[in-house]
């Protein structure tokens, strides 16, 4: 159905309110945000941005469903992109693409991973769907890595603490999870790894140390798969 003149504006108003709001968290951290402060860089009536956004929460909440979908979005572009059916390549594929993503778009990184928004509380039942999104891609990888003959649980991941047994457990039993504690267990250690890695190299810690980080990134993805019995073929 063709869009009316209006419906076209309107839609090209809501993109600009979010492009002026990510520009105000770059430059002054996410808590930044400001209807009033928008409305007078767009040059509108502060009451006039209230017919997109009836408040500053939903244009954060707006903000963060977007950041979710496209970050999800690039991870199952970058996995299917893979041909071949080799677990490790497809899982490969998903973190490096993470951390291309995160550079990109290192203002919506910070919004999803940073400190929280003071005062903001997300509303569950709109942002959880596009946030559970991500891990559930990344639960289907490792599900269908593990499902091959070559995959291996490493020897320490087979004698989990029992309170940290329970809590996987019981994080299976809530979301319906269909991998083993152990594996739910390495999935969570390489996401917390590859999610700090990431962080260092985009507040510039590891610029301190390393000239290209992602070598370094590379390397470590690389060899945390080949620990549980991965592939991955040198680029």
């Amino acid at each position: 159905m063709t869009q009316t003149r209006r419906e076209r504006l309107r839609e090209t108003t809501f993109a600009e309110i979010k492009s002026v709001a990510r520009q105000q968290m770059a430059e002054q951290g996410t808590a930044a945000i400001s209807l009033r402060a928008i409305a007078s860089q767009m040059g509108m009536a502060a009451p006039s941005l209230y017919n997109y956004y009836k408040s500053r929460d939903d244009l954060i909440t707006a903000l963060l469903i977007e950041a979710f979908n496209s970050l999800a979005d690039t991870l199952e572009t970058a996995s299917l992109a893979i041909p071949t059916k080799n677990g490790g390549e497809k899982l490969f594929a998903a973190y490096l693409a993470y951390r291309d993503w995160a550079l990109r778009n290192s203002t919506d990184f910070s919004l999803i991973t940073g400190s929280p928004i003071p005062g903001y509380h997300a509303p569950e039942n709109i942002t959880t769907p596009a946030a559970k999104r991500i891990m559930g891609l990344f639960q289907l990888l490792w599900r269908e890595a593990c499902s091959q003959n070559q995959f291996i649980i490493p020897a320490e991941y087979t004698e989990i603490p029992d309170g940290l047994r329970q809590q996987l457990e019981a994080w299976k039993e809530f979301e319906g999870n269909y991998l083993p504690p152990a594996v739910l267990h390495l999935l969570l250690a390489s996401w917390a790894q590859a999610q700090g890695m990431v962080s260092l190299e985009l507040y510039g810690q590891l610029r301190n140390n390393l000239k290209e980080p992602f070598e370094f990134y590379q390397f470590e993805i690389r060899s945390l798969l080949k620990r549980v019995g991965l592939s991955v073929q040198n680029n």
